[in-house]
Parts: C-alpha cells; sequence; structure tokens
C-alpha cells in the first residue's frame, strides 16, 4: 500500500524529473552486455544464427562478468482484511476490486494450481453475478506476483456494477469463494478449465512469442527449460484435491482487501 512502484504518475511530477539522473541509470543498465540475456525463437539453425550471434552480440561491451542483481521491492500486502471506498466521478457506475494474498513462492506447480482456481472461480462468477444475477456485464480473476521475487502475490476478482447493487454482488462473491475453499472445484469445471488449457496451449505453441516469454520466465525463476514441452502433461496433473487445496491456500479469509469506486456523493 502506497509503494513508490505504485504511485500514479501525475503530471506535476514532469517537473521532478532529471535528464542526468535518467541518463546514468540508462547508462548503467545497459553498459555491460554480461547483465544481458537473449532470447531466440523461429524457423532456423544454430548453424544458421550463430554468426548473426557473433557478430551483433559479440560486438556489444562487456566486463565479462554480470554486475547486476536482482533487488527486493518489500512489497507488504495488508495483515488484515482492509475495504476502502473512493469517490470519483459523476457517472452511475461502480467498479470493485476484491484481492486476496497468495504468495505461491514462485513454484511452478503451486503457480499452475492457482491460475487453475482462478479460471475455476471466473467461470462460477460468469454463471452467477452476470447470468443469473445481471449484476455485471463481466467479471475477471487473475493472479499476480513479483517476478522473480517471491514473497509477494495476490488474486484479484474485478467487476463493474451499479452503484447501488455492489453490496449485493460483493457477499455473492465471497459466499462462492467461501463454497470452493470449502468444497473445492467440480469435476465438471475442473475438465472445463483442463480443456480450455489444452487448446491454448496447442494454439500458443504455434507463436515464437510463447516460446520467447516462456524461456524468459523458466530462466528469470531456475526452472527446468524442457518443461516448456511438457506443460500438456502439467496439465493433466491437475485434480480436484490439488486445486481444492489452492483455493485453501491462496483465499484467505482474514487476509484481504476490497476497495470500489464510486461516483461523488
Amino acid at each position: 500500500m502506497g509503494h513508490y512502484s505504485a504511485k500514479p504518475f501525475r503530471a506535476a511530477d514532469v517537473a521532478q524529473l532529471r535528464l542526468d539522473v535518467m541518463q546514468a541509470f540508462y547508462t548503467a543498465r545497459f553498459a555491460n552486455a554480461a547483465d544481458l540475456t537473449f532470447f531466440f525463437a523461429g524457423a532456423f539453425s544454430v548453424d544458421e544464427i550463430a554468426p548473426l550471434v557473433a557478430r551483433y552480440l559479440g560486438s556489444l561491451p562487456s566486463d565479462t562478468a554480470a554486475t547486476s542483481a536482482v533487488g527486493d521491492m518489500r512489497l507488504q500486502f495488508p495483515p488484515a482484511v482492509r475495504k476502502e471506498t473512493v469517490r470519483k466521478g459523476s457517472e452511475p457506475k461502480a467498479q470493485t476490486v476484491i484481492s486476496f494474498f497468495a504468495d505461491t513462492e514462485l513454484e511452478e506447480l503451486t503457480m499452475h494450481r492457482l491460475r487453475a482456481a482462478t479460471s475455476v472461480l471466473e467461470m462460477r462468477l460468469m454463471d452467477i453475478i452476470r447470468e443469473e444475477m445481471g449484476g455485471s456485464y463481466g467479471v475477471s480473476v487473475h493472479s499476480t506476483d513479483t517476478q522473480p521475487v517471491p514473497g509477494y502475490g495476490m488474486v484479484q476478482i474485478v467487476f463493474g456494477s451499479a452503484p447501488d447493487t455492489v453490496d449485493t454482488l460483493v457477499a455473492a462473491v465471497m459466499d462462492e469463494v467461501t463454497r470452493l475453499r470449502q468444497e473445492g472445484p467440480s469435476d465438471e469445471d475442473l475438465q472445463k478449465v483442463k480443456e480450455i488449457e489444452k487448446r491454448t496451449l496447442e494454439t500458443s505453441a504455434r507463436n515464437n512469442s510463447y516460446w520467447v516469454n516462456s524461456m524468459r520466465t523458466v530462466h528469470a525463476l531456475g526452472w527446468d527449460v524442457a518443461g516448456i514441452a511438457r506443460r500438456q502433461e502439467r496439465t493433466e496433473s491437475l485434480s480436484r484435491d490439488n486445486v481444492h487445496a489452492a483455493f485453501t491456500r491462496f483465499f484467505p479469509p482474514d487476509r484481504y482487501t476490497q476497495v470500489t469506486l464510486l461516483p461523488e456523493e
């Protein structure tokens, strides 16, 4: 809360920018090529790309040893339940964000099972608050963290609504979270998540950006790069028990925040 990295940039902040400090920061980050890691994906062979790598990357300035290090931003999630209301604007609409503390310690299977849990919850909330209650056009559920530094993560539930239905919809969301925390997902919902993930993997595997982004992630987190090709197996490993465990662990009833944006009175 209030961390400098999350503060919005305002017009008044422009006058405080210092070109010399910005230039020095940029130079320090790119002065040593040993601090950089390059990833390539596409239709080429090692023999074809090696001369280009030697020519264009081998000529970059380097101290031969990496000097950069990851810094801990020391973000702190509120230790207990906290609720806030922000009043801004005049349009008769509201936006609500409910965030649960969820530190996965950046472990691969744990992160994957949490994502499956968020997918199940999103499907359930779409059925409940959009289709059954007609209270919102849409709802999203997703998890975030501070890769590659562990210790901070959260699950966010975001939805818009009319101002006078906020309390009713929040109650419905929390009821469903409680039910999934106690009972876990149904076989049907879990199977839907697995099928969607399989189709997404099949489509993504045809794109170079998928492979580059995946390599960047496993490199930053120290995972086995060969695991990228085994993600279908990871999907098959999802079960009611391990996704239920994710709901129990990462949706704590005593550590979450609720922020609602309402129009000005």
